[in-house]
């Protein structure tokens, strides 16, 4: 559970974040959200959010060309669980970020953040000290799935 004692207004419909990069541990991680987001009655965002080191960000070619393939990724994700969650609404997002830092972006829409166990980057970033100032007024929680 990511808590702050300033409960600021949040807005009435906030969503489920799943982080994923088009490995084998998605599996899991899409069952857990897409349950949540089914259970919940909220939407689902399925995101990727990336770093690429200094010499990509001079080739736009290589960017756009993830982009592509990580947004053919997610779209696969939602046409093989679409079906089985009519109700599910879902949403793609390739993010030129990290994961931190999309959620501490968007914490105010978030109502739950679900990650892969295997992500251990990710998750000491969100319990590190970068994380604490970057989601020090978020109100959200973290499903950590094995």
């Amino acid at each position: 559970m990511v808590r702050d004692e300033h409960h600021t207004d949040r807005p009435a419909i906030r969503s489920i974040v799943t982080f994923l990069d088009g490995s084998a541990e998605d599996d899991a991680v899409l069952e857990w959200a897409f349950d949540e987001a089914n259970r919940r009655d909220a939407a689902l965002v399925l995101t990727t959010a990336y770093r690429t080191g200094f010499d990509l960000l001079q080739k736009h070619s290589v960017l756009l060309e993830h982009d592509r393939r990580m947004q053919a990724v997610l779209d696969r994700y939602v046409l093989a669980r679409g079906p089985r969650y009519p109700h599910v609404q879902v949403r793609t997002v390739t993010a030129f970020n990290t994961f931190l830092g999309y959620l501490a972006d968007r914490a105010a829409f978030t109502q739950l953040a679900v990650i892969s166990a295997q992500k251990t980057s990710e998750i000491s970033q969100l319990f590190g000290a970068s994380g604490a100032v970057a989601l020090s007024h978020s109100d959200f929680s973290l499903l950590v799935v094995r």
